[in-house]
C-alpha cells in the first residue's frame, strides 16, 4: 500500500488505529446480526436438529452422544454443540428455560465476530491495516455472514474459527509477531474448528499447499512444525472423538461418512443439487455490500497473477488468493451445494475487495466505479426483492399484501437510487463505505426484525405453538400426523409423537382422554371415526395453514384435544 494517502481516506485511516478498528468493526457485526436475532422463530430443517439435539443434551446430561428425539444424529461432530449448551446454561437466568432459541444462536454470532476481528487482525499483516479495515468492514454486514449469524448451526463457528487460523498463518508469512505463539493461535483455531465441522484444517493444509506450489518456498511455515502445536489440536478433538466411537460402537464415523459425507460426493443431497457455478452466481447478492470492491479486488488479483515472484505486495495477494481459490472449487466441484458453504472463504474475498478499493483510491491504476457500482447495485435491488416477496407471506388478503409488496419495493427502490447518486457524487471513500452500510443495515433491518418475523402463513411450527398455547393443550400429551418439523419439537417437547400422514391409522390406539393432537385436516374426520371405537372423539379447536418453506408442501392442520365421547 501506498505510505501517503490521498485526503479522502484519511478518515479511515484514523479508525484504522488501534482499538478503534476492532471497536467499529464489531458495532457493524452487531448492527448487521442483531436484527431478528430474537424474534425469528426457530428455523427448519438444520437450525431445528442442531437445538433440539444441544437441548436433549442438557435435559439428559448426555454430552458425547448427539440425539434428535429417539434419531441418533451422527452427522456433524460435537463443538458447536457444547457451545450452544454453554450459552443456554449461561443465559438461564434470562430465559427461563431451554427452548429460547436466540440462546443457542450467541456461538454462531460469536464465530462471525471472531471472523470479522480475525479478517482485520490477519488482514493488516497482509495489506495494511486501511485496506484491512475496510474489507473487514463490508465482510461485517455481508448478506451470508449476517445471516449465519441469525442460526444455530455450525457454519458461522467454522467461518470464525477458519478466518482466525489464517489470520495468524498470514501474521507468521509477514513475520508480525512471535513465530510460535502464532502457531499455537493457529493450531487451536484448527483443533476447535474440526470439533465444529472438522474442515478447517482441510482448508488450511490445501492453501498452504497451493502456495508451495505456487511460489516453491514454505520456510516462513516451519514455526507450525513445532510439536505443542499439533499435540494441543489433536488434544482438543481425540477425547470426545475416542468417547463417542466407544459410546456408539464404532458407529458414529461409519454412518457419517454413509449418511452425511457420502451423499454430498455422490449427488445432490437432500434435493441440494447445483451445477459448478452455483456459488458464483449468488455472490452478487450474498456478498454484498462487499461487492461494492469485487471488481477491484478481482483487478488486483490478476495484478498479483501477473507479478514476479519478489513483490511483496503480490506476495500478500497470493496469500489470499490460495485462501480463496481450494475452498471455492471444492464447494463448485461438490455436487450438493448450499449458499453458506464458501462462507469460510469470504473473509479472504473481503480483504480482496478492500485491498482492491484502497488501491483505486490511491490511484495506483486508472478505475471507473460504474462497473462496482452496478455490481453494488444488483445486490441492493436483490434486497429490497427479498423484503417485497416476504411481504406477501404475512397473513391477510392477498391483494392488501400485493399491495404493500407493491409499496415495500417502491420505497426500497427510492432508497437505493438515493444512495446511488450520493455515492457517485461523494467524494471520499469512507462515505461511499458508509452509505453502502446503511444501505445493507437498513434492508436488512426491515427484512429480519419487521417482515419475516410476522410472515406467519410460512411459520407453521411457531402457529401451532401458539394454537396450542391458546388452547391450554401446552403440557398435554402431544401427537402429531402430517407434520414432521423438528422445530416442533423445539417449540414444544422432546416427547412428542411425530407421523406422517400415511401413517395415521397406527395412532388412534396410542392416544388418551387428554392428549393434544395435530392432524392433518383431511384426514381428521377418519381419525375420528376410529376413535369412536374406544368411546374417545378428537374436538378440534383451532386450524393452521400455509406452507412449509422446507419443503414446499401445502398444509392445513387442525389442533385439538382427544376427550371421551359423549
Amino acid at each position: 500500500m501506498a505510505d501517503r494517502a490521498p485526503a479522502e481516506i484519511d478518515l479511515i485511516d484514523r479508525l484504522a488505529r488501534g482499538w478503534r478498528a476492532y471497536a467499529l468493526i464489531a458495532l457493524v457485526a452487531l448492527a448487521a446480526a442483531m436484527p431478528g436475532f430474537t424474534r425469528i422463530p426457530v428455523t427448519d430443517r438444520d437450525e431445528a436438529r442442531f437445538a433440539q439435539a444441544t437441548r436433549q443434551m442438557l435435559e439428559t446430561g448426555d454430552f458425547v452422544t448427539i440425539q434428535v428425539q429417539d434419531e441418533p444424529r451422527h452427522k456433524k461432530p460435537i463443538g458447536i454443540h457444547w457451545m450452544q449448551a454453554a450459552a443456554v446454561a449461561a443465559t438461564a437466568p434470562v430465559t427461563g428455560g431451554d427452548n429460547a432459541i436466540w440462546a443457542y444462536r450467541l456461538p454462531s454470532l460469536l464465530g462471525i465476530l471472531i471472523a470479522a476481528l480475525a479478517t482485520f487482525w490477519g488482514g493488516a499483516a497482509l495489506v495494511g491495516r486501511r485496506a484491512a479495515l475496510i474489507g473487514a468492514v463490508l465482510f461485517s454486514a455481508t448478506l451470508l455472514a449476517s445471516a449465519e449469524a441469525l442460526i444455530a448451526k455450525t457454519d458461522g463457528m467454522l467461518c470464525g474459527m477458519t478466518a482466525l487460523a489464517f489470520a495468524a498463518i498470514a501474521r507468521l508469512r509477514e513475520r508480525v509477531g512471535a513465530g510460535r505463539m502464532l502457531a499455537l493461535i493457529a493450531w487451536t483455531a484448527m483443533g476447535v474448528g474440526a470439533l465444529v465441522k472438522g474442515l478447517t484444517p482441510i482448508f488450511v493444509f490445501a492453501t498452504l499447499a497451493m502456495l508451495w506450489a505456487w511460489e516453491r518456498r514454505i520456510r516462513w511455515a516451519a514455526p507450525l512444525l513445532w510439536p505443542p502445536g499439533p499435540i494441543l489440536a489433536a488434544l482438543i478433538v481425540a477425547p470426545w472423538l475416542v468417547a463417542i466411537q466407544l459410546a456408539t460402537d464404532g458407529a458414529f464415523i461409519r454412518e457419517a461418512f454413509a449418511s452425511d459425507v457420502a451423499p454430498k460426493l455422490a449427488g445432490g443431497q437432500e434435493g441440494h443439487w447445483g451445477p459448478p457455478g452455483y456459488h458464483l452466481a449468488l455472490t452478487p447478492a450474498l456478498f454484498f455490500p462487499a461487492t461494492l470492491g469485487l471488481i477491484p479486488g478481482l483487478a488486483l488479483a490478476a495484478y498479483a497473477l501477473r507479478a514476479p515472484q519478489n513483490n511483496a505486495s503480490a506476495a500478500s495477494i497470493r496469500f489470499l488468493i490460495a485462501w480463496i481459490v481450494p475452498v471455492w472449487l471444492l464447494f463448485e466441484c461438490l455436487p450438493t451445494k448450499l449458499a453458506h458453504y464458501v462462507l469460510p472463504a469470504y473473509p479472504a474475498l473481503a480483504l480482496l475487495a478492500g485491498a482492491g478499493l484502497a488501491a483505486a483510491v490511491e490511484r495506483r491504476w486508472r478505475w471507473s466505479p460504474a462497473l462496482s457500482f452496478a455490481l453494488f447495485a444488483l445486490g441492493a435491488v436483490i434486497l429490497v426483492a427479498l423484503n417485497a416477496y416476504a411481504v406477501t407471506l404475512m397473513p391477510g388478503d392477498e391483494a392488501a399484501n400485493a399491495r404493500r409488496a407493491i409499496q415495500t419495493a417502491l420505497i426500497g427502490g427510492a432508497g437505493i437510487i438515493l444512495a446511488l447518486a450520493l455515492m457517485l457524487l461523494a467524494k471520499s471513500l469512507a462515505l461511499r463505505i458508509a452509505l453502502a452500510l446503511a444501505v445493507v443495515l437498513v434492508g436488512g433491518w426491515s427484512l429480519r426484525d419487521r417482515i419475516l418475523p410476522e410472515a406467519r402463513t410460512v411459520l407453521i411450527s411457531a402457529e401451532l405453538q401458539s394454537a396450542l398455547h391458546r388452547n391450554g393443550l401446552d403440557a398435554a400429551p402431544l401427537t402429531v400426523i402430517g407434520y414432521r418439523e423438528t422445530s416442533l419439537a423445539f417449540m414444544t417437547r422432546t416427547d412428542i409423537e411425530m407421523l406422517p400422514e400415511a401413517d395415521w391409522e397406527a395412532a388412534p390406539s396410542n392416544v388418551e382422554n387428554g392428549d393434544a393432537l395435530i392432524i392433518a385436516c383431511d384426514r381428521a374426520e377418519d381419525f375420528s371415526a376410529a376413535l369412536a371405537q374406544r368411546a374417545l372423539t378428537f374436538t378440534p379447536r383451532d386450524t393452521v395453514a400455509g406452507t412449509n418453506y422446507a419443503n414446499g408442501d401445502e398444509l392445513c392442520l387442525q389442533v385439538g384435544a382427544i376427550t371421551a365421547a359423549r
